[in-house]
């Protein structure tokens, strides 16, 4: 601002504007000054030995001048680009290649505002920063991806179920995205998509979260994943789609919204993995498996008793009943009762301290067990239990455990052996999701 008034005023008697002096800024700034105050003064000794001390600066000898340039010249080098160049010859730098392109910029940009003028120096660097960018933004946006066989959502299933996702989960992909979506990576993200769609991929879940930026091109090349997957009979799920509102606004705009079902939005990718295994086990296994009271001899907790001692374990038993919303255990209670579940669904939730929401940790459906932390560790409840839907469970209290444990110890190993199997599944899975999202 300055510099364009100065230009303005400049012209009003007819002077020839000029450009920023580094060299008197530097000298300024190694003199000591570093206030606005320091820039006046040092522009009004400039300003009176241009009209006052011209007859004396003559006598100032020309080598005197020139060793001064010479001297204000090599100043002005980059001292930190100079360093890197210097560790980049003696071969101290992993990454040569894209510091060596930084510097070979720097040296075309130097060496074309000497040839020609600043104007071309300027613009040859701008010219090739913006192909740089364009080079480096067009890489693939997908961030990871990994295979519903190996990464699960947080619902606990009946083993059988496990074990059907384990085989069939590689029908679901997710694909992690990052960066900005535009016509540099639209299309290189297609065809990855179309890859995994031939590999046998029928559910495929886009995780947004990452994504800063969405134009009309990237809007569109979604859509048509979304017809190709459609016309294959497969599904196009969006995730964390709300957490940026530019994105959103976009998706919204150009019909992305619109195009995909409402059940086809989630809010995490967790939820999107759900529903998709959902659609899996309902494809691969009777058509009410997912609906059906599991009888509670074919419970895991439960393998390898005879029917007398089914029939003594369920005698301790008590049948319960939860209705949709209703708290099942409450964080920090001291209870330790041991759920089996029947019936319907259940998640453990936590409060997030001062974000006034909950998070869920896990969800527990039909035929699977849940409380058993508390049972055998014997401390309060780490976690909140809610019925998502209606729930039918059984429910062992801590006191039938130790009666059972008195009076037939030889059920209650075989309970607690089955806990622990039960146990060793979930740290196995854990492992192996961990092992697949640090890949």
């Amino acid at each position: 601002m300055r510099l364009g008034v100065a230009t303005i005023v400049c012209a009003g008697f007819g002077a020839l504007p000029s450009g920023l002096n580094l060299g008197a800024s530097i000298a300024n700034y190694r003199a000591g000054g570093r206030s606005r105050l320091a820039a006046v003064i040092a522009a009004g000794i400039i300003l009176l030995a241009v009209v006052v001390l011209g007859p004396l600066i003559a006598f100032v000898p020309r080598v005197v001048i020139a060793g001064m340039l010479i001297v204000v010249g090599v100043q002005l080098f980059d001292a930190w680009s100079l360093g890197h160049l210097a560790r980049l010859l003696m071969g101290d730098r992993a990454h040569w290649r894209a510091m060596g392109l930084d510097l070979f910029v720097v040296l075309l940009v130097a060496t074309t505002i000497l040839v020609f003028d600043p104007v071309v120096g300027v613009g040859v660097g701008v010219t090739i920063a913006v192909l740089s960018f364009l080079v480096r933004m067009s890489r693939s946006v997908v961030r990871r991806t990994y295979q519903g066989d190996t990464v699960r959502s947080r619902r606990a299933r009946h083993p059988r179920l496990m074990d059907l996702l384990g085989e069939r989960g590689g029908q679901i992909v997710v694909f992690e995205l990052e960066g900005p979506i535009f016509f540099g990576t639209a299309e290189g993200l297609a065809g990855r998509v179309e890859a995994a769609a031939k590999a046998g991929a029928r559910y495929v879940i886009f995780d947004l979260k990452r994504v800063n930026e969405l134009d009309s091109t990237g809007a569109r090349i979604l859509l048509q994943i979304h017809e190709r997957l459609r016309k294959q009979g497969g599904h196009l799920l969006l995730s964390h789609a709300r957490d940026s509102d530019l994105v959103w606004r976009v998706l919204q705009d150009l019909g992305v919204v619109g195009a995909l079902a409402e059940a086809s939005q989630f809010g995490d990718t967790d939820a999107a993995l759900e529903w998709a295994e959902d659609r899996v086990i309902q494809a691969g296994a009777q058509g009410d498996a997912l609906t059906d009271e599991v009888d509670l001899d074919r419970l895991s907790v439960l393998e390898g008793l005879s029917k007398a001692d089914c029939a003594l374990v369920r005698a301790c038993l008590e049948r319960r009943t939860f209705c949709a919303g209703e708290i099942v255990i409450a964080e920090g209670s001291a209870e330790r009762d041991l759920f089996l579940m029947l019936r319907g669904t259940a998640s453990a939730r936590v409060d997030l301290p001062g974000q006034g929401r909950q998070r869920r940790l896990a969800s527990f459906s039909a035929g699977t067990v849940f409380g058993e932390v508390a049972l055998l560790d014997r401390q309060p409840r780490s976690a909140t239990v809610i019925a998502d839907e209606d729930v039918v469970c059984y429910v062992l209290s801590e006191e039938a455990f130790h009666t059972l444990g008195r009076d037939h110890p030889a059920i209650a190993i075989t309970l607690l052996t089955n806990l622990g199997r039960e146990l060793s599944r979930r740290i196995r899975r854990a492992n192996l999701m961990v092992s697949e999202l640090e890949r």
